[in-house]
C-alpha cells in the first residue's frame, strides 16, 4: 500500500524555490481559499485578518463545508491521507477516488491551494489546515513549514494528526480551516484589508453570495480590537436581487441571453461529457437607464462639478472604466470591465455591462491558470464570441441612443435656459416698452399662446415615446416575460416623471415676462436670425438653415458658458431692435438690412472657422 502517512510536497527543491517565486498576489492566494470552502459545498465563509505580535499577518478562512476526506487514492492505485495530498503539488489527476469508494474531481486543489501556501508563507511563515467531516469524531491538521520541509531530502509533508480542537475557535462543527501567517507583508493594517476585500470580494462572488453563500471579513488587531462585517453582492450589470446596485437603481434592462454549446457545431472540438451534458458559454448583457441613474444619484451629485460626479458614477462601474464585460468561470469572476477585443469603448457604452460566463471544462479554451488570477481569450474564441455578440451590442448602441435623443430633447426643449434667466434678473435695469392695458393683455395671451406651442411640441415628444414603451410592454406581456416586464414599466414611469417635469419647466418658463427668447426655426431669407414682436417681449429666432447654427451654434451648445455668451449677444442685437422699433417703427427695413449685414459678417465667420479646421 505504500508510505500512507508522508506525502511528497514537490519532487525537488529547485521547483519549491521557483514556486515562492510565482507572483501570486496576497488577493489572488485568499480567493483561491474561498474557491476551495465554495468547492465543498460551504454554505458560510469567515475571512479573519489579524495582526500578530512580531508585526506579522495571519490570514485565516474557514467554512462550513464537507471537509477533507480521509484518503485519497492516486494515480498509482496508492492511497494517500487527505489534507497532505490536497496541499502537494501534483495530483492533478482529472479524478481520484475517494477510500469511501466516491470519485471526485480534486483539480481545484491543485496548484492553486499549493501556491497559495508557498508564496503567502514564503520562508519564514506558516500554513495550517484543520478539517472535519459531519462523521469525523475529531478535528485532523496538517502544516506547511518551509525550514522544516527542506529539511527532509523527500521533501514530504508532515503526517496529519487528529487533534481535539483547532488552534483558532471554529463557528461550525465540520468544514475545513486554512491559517497561513505572514511575517514579512506588504500591507499591515488589517482594516484596510477589510475595505479591500469588502469592495471586491462581493463581486467576484456575486453569484455564489445570491445563491445563498454568505461571506464575512474580520479584523482583530495585536492590541484585541475586533471588527466583522458582512459582504454585500456587487453586480455592475444590476441585475440580482438583494444587490448594492439593484437597491440603489433598480433592475437594468436585461438583454437576450446568448448561450454557445460546445457540442461540435461551432469550429470548436466536440466538448459533450460522458452524462450528456455539454459546455457552454452564456453571456449576458445589460444597459442602466441614463435617466434613472441621474435621479438616483440626484443626492450626492446635487452641487459637484461634472468630474466629481463622474467620480461618483465610476463607485458604481458606470463610464469608460467601469463599462465592458467581466470573464466568469462556474460562477466565480476571473476579469472585469474588459472589450476582450468585441468591441471598441464609447460613451454610449458608459451605461452597459456584460458578463461572460464559461463552465470549467472550458478552461483550456480560455487559458485559465492554475489559481485562476490570468486567463485569456483566443483570436478563434473571440471571433466566435464576437459573431453572436454584435448584434445585440447594436441594439444597445441604439437604445441608449435613443435614450439621449429623448434627454436631448427634454434638455432642448425644457423651458428657459441660463441667457433667458440672465434675461429675467436684468429685466427692470432694461428699457420697457410703453404699452396700453389692450397691449398688455395681448402680450399676456401671446405669452400663452407660447406655452401652448412648446407644450403641444412636448406632447407629440412624448406620445411617440411613450407608444413604443407601451407597445414593449405589450409584448412583455404577451412572452409571460415579467422580469423584462419590470424593466420597460421602470422606464414608463421614469418617461412619465420626465414628462411632467418637462411640462412643469415649460409653465415656469411662460409664467412671467422675459425681455427677449430665444427659438430655432427656418427663416426663408438666409439670415442668421430674425426678430418679431410679441408685445412686450422679443422673440430671437434662430435660422436652423443658416450655416451658422450648426458651424457655431451647435458646437458651442456643450459648453454651456459659451452658449450662455453667445445668445445674450443674440439677445442684445434682438431687443435693441425691438425697443428702437417700437418708438420708431418706420425704421423697420433699416434693421432688416442690419440684420442682413450682421448675418453676413457672421457667416464668413464660420467660413474661417472651416477653413482653419479643414
Amino acid at each position: 500500500m505504500g508510505d500512507t502517512k508522508r506525502v511528497e510536497f514537490v519532487d525537488f527543491k529547485g521547483f519549491l524555490d521557483s514556486a515562492r517565486d510565482m507572483g501570486l498576489s496576497f488577493d489572488d492566494g485568499v480567493r483561491e481559499l474561498i474557491d476551495n470552502s465554495i468547492d465543498s459545498g460551504a454554505q458560510n465563509v469567515r475571512v479573519l485578518f489579524e495582526n500578530t505580535n512580531q508585526g506579522g499577518i495571519k490570514v485565516t478562512v474557514e467554512d462550513d463545508g464537507s471537509g477533507i476526506p480521509l484518503t485519497f487514492e492516486d494515480d498509482d492505485g496508492v492511497i494517500k491521507y487527505g489534507i497532505p495530498f490536497i496541499m502537494a503539488f501534483g495530483n492533478k489527476g482529472e479524478h481520484v477516488v475517494i477510500a469511501d469508494g466516491k470519485r471526485r474531481r480534486i483539480g481545484r486543489f491543485g496548484y492553486g491551494l499549493s501556491t497559495t501556501i508557498t508564496c503567502l508563507a514564503n520562508e519564514e511563515g506558516t500554513a495550517e489546515i484543520y478539517t472535519r467531516r459531519k462523521k469525523d469524531p475529531q478535528w485532523r491538521r496538517c502544516y506547511y513549514k518551509y525550514s522544516e520541509l527542506i529539511k527532509d531530502s523527500a521533501l514530504t509533508l508532515p503526517p496529519e494528526e487528529v487533534v481535539p480542537f483547532p488552534n483558532v475557535i471554529p463557528h461550525s462543527d465540520n468544514g475545513t480551516i486554512v491559517v497561513i501567517e505572514i511575517t514579512d507583508p506588504e500591507v499591515t493594517s488589517v482594516s484596510h484589508m477589510q475595505n479591500r476585500f469588502l469592495k471586491f470580494i462581493g463581486r467576484t462572488y456575486k453569484n455564489h453570495i445570491a445563491d445563498g453563500l454568505k461571506v464575512t471579513i474580520s479584523t482583530k488587531t495585536a492590541a484585541g480590537k475586533e471588527s466583522t462585517k458582512n459582504v454585500r453582492i456587487k453586480d455592475p450589470l444590476c441585475l440580482l436581487p438583494n444587490s448594492e446596485e439593484v437597491e440603489k437603481f433598480g433592475n437594468a434592462i436585461k438583454y437576450e441571453p446568448i448561450i454557445i454549446n460546445f457540442d461540435g457545431n461551432n469550429g470548436f472540438a466536440n466538448h459533450t461529457l460522458e452524462d450528456g451534458r455539454v459546455p457552454k458559454i452564456t453571456i449576458l448583457l445589460s444597459r442602466m437607464h441614463p435617466s434613472v441613474v441621474s435621479a438616483s444619484l440626484e443626492k450626492e451629485s446635487e452641487g459637484k462639478s461634472a468630474p466629481e460626479v463622474d467620480k461618483i458614477l465610476e463607485r458604481w462601474n458606470i463610464g469608460r472604466r467601469g463599462q465592458g464585460f467581466s470573464l466568469n468561470r462556474e460562477g466565480r469572476e476571473l476579469e472585469t470591465g474588459e472589450t476582450f477585443g468585441l468591441y471598441t469603448k464609447h460613451p454610449y457604452f458608459n451605461y452597459m455591462h456584460g458578463s461572460i460566463n464559461f463552465d470549467s471544462e472550458l478552461d483550456r479554451l480560455f487559458n485559465v491558470r492554475t489559481n485562476k488570477s490570468r486567463s485569456e481569450i483566443t483570436h478563434k474564441l473571440r471571433e466566435l464570441i464576437r459573431e453572436n455578440v454584435e448584434k445585440t451590442i447594436a441594439q444597445i448602441f441604439r437604445d441608449h441612443g435613443a435614450d439621449v435623443k429623448f434627454e436631448k430633447d427634454l434638455k432642448d426643449k425644457e423651458g428657459e435656459t441660463n441667457a433667458e434667466q440672465i434675461a429675467r434678473e436684468l429685466s427692470p435695469k432694461l428699457p420697457v416698452p410703453q404699452l396700453s392695458p389692450q397691449e398688455i393683455k395681448k402680450a399676456d395671451e401671446m405669452r400663452e399662446e407660447s406655452k401652448r406651442m412648446e407644450t403641444d411640441k412636448a406632447t407629440k415628444i412624448v406620445v411617440e415615446t411613450l407608444g413604443k414603451i407601451f407597445a414593449e410592454i405589450e409584448e412583455k406581456k404577451k412572452k409571460g416575460d415579467t422580469e423584462g416586464l419590470k424593466q420597460v414599466q421602470l422606464s414608463h414611469n421614469m418617461a412619465q416623471k420626465n414628462v411632467k417635469q418637462w411640462i412643469e419647466r415649460i409653465d415656469k418658463r411662460f409664467s412671467t415676462r422675459v425681455p427677449a427668447r430665444i427659438y430655432h426655426e427656418v427663416l426663408d431669407d438666409g439670415c442668421v436670425y430674425s426678430v418679431e414682436d410679441r408685445g412686450d417681449e422679443a422673440k430671437i429666432i434662430l435660422n436652423t438653415e443658416s450655416r451658422f447654427f450648426p458651424g457655431i451654434y451647435q458646437l458651442v451648445r456643450s459648453d454651456e458658458q459659451l452658449r450662455t455668451v453667445l445668445e445674450l449677444m443674440l439677445m442684445s442685437l434682438g431687443y435693441s431692435e425691438f425697443i428702437h422699433l417700437k418708438d420708431e417703427p418706420h425704421l423697420s427695413d433699416t434693421w432688416h438690412e442690419a440684420r442682413r449685414e450682421i448675418s453676413t459678417h457672421l457667416l464668413e465667420f464660420v467660413s474661417e472657422i472651416q477653413k482653419e479646421v479643414n
